[in-house]
């Protein structure tokens, strides 16, 4: 059985998210995966957003659009609607952070496969928005382990 994130997994998150609550003078706390958003971000106890961070290995720049996985976004919506929050995904790239607020229109739905799955099969609806809908928050790439920023 999978584990949920692997000790590296959790490590790139945290340098991801260490930079977010630097930006939004906020601090987290990881959120168990019943949940579905990785994080809960607060001042002083009290929970101002949801942030979901996802990984990319290309710089972001190179495609026009940046996606997630549909059922991803709808949760994490659906959460911090119960919760009157706001909500984000955070992608990390090589070349720095770039937030996304999760209330905005995605542009469309398509199916995407993901490139590390061996079935060819496996396809996932995904939204994608427009690169334009997203904003850089940190330079440098923190989702790498093995880097220093």
């Amino acid at each position: 059985m999978k584990q949920h994130e692997t000790s590296t997994d959790l490590k790139r998150e945290q340098n991801v998210i260490e930079q977010v609550c630097k930006w939004s003078n906020s601090e987290y706390v990881k959120l168990p995966k019943q949940y579905r958003a990785d994080y809960a971000l607060h001042r002083m106890n009290e929970v101002v957003s949801l942030v979901e961070v996802k990984g990319r290995s290309a710089e972001f720049g190179k495609f026009q659009n940046v996606f997630i996985a549909a059922h991803k976004r709808a949760e994490v919506l659906m959460l911090a609607d119960a919760m009157n929050v706001k909500a984000f995904v955070v992608f990390a790239h090589p070349n720095g952070l770039y937030l996304l607020d999760l209330d905005v229109e995605p542009d469309g739905c398509r199916l995407i496969q993901d490139s590390r799955n061996r079935d060819d099969r496996d396809f996932e609806p995904c939204v994608y928005w427009h690169s334009g809908f997203v904003r850089k928050i940190a330079d440098g790439d923190f989702f790498n382990v093995n880097k220093s920023c």
